[in-house]
């Protein structure tokens, strides 16, 4: 299984999951070693995810700022506002506008 780099300061939490949540995680870990041609461990796909959540999926700092004004004006949490933002994308879809 592939490793974080040891120069690397991590914590360590346990969680519990209930099935579904682990088979998507395997399934995850199995597309993303298939993608890039690398060992992923279940922490390093569960890792990518929070570290993608947290810093708004790797979008420009300048991006990101705009976005956190409006999260903010809408008095959303990340989760909501990204719900949100999915959400009037699939009406963009529905509605026929790309």
């Amino acid at each position: 299984m592939g490793r974080t780099p040891n120069t690397i300061e991590l914590e360590s939490l346990t969680v519990r999951y209930p099935p579904g949540v682990g088979t998507f995680l395997r399934s995850e870990t199995a597309r993303l070693m298939k993608a890039k041609g690398r060992q992923y461990s279940m922490n390093d796909v569960v890792r990518e995810m929070i570290e993608a959540f947290r810093t708004m999926f790797g979008l420009p700092p300048q991006v990101v700022e705009v976005l956190e004004q409006e999260r903010h004006k809408l008095k959303m949490d990340v989760h909501q506002y990204v719900s949100h933002l999915l959400f009037e994308r699939y009406e963009q879809l529905r509605h026929g506008r790309k």
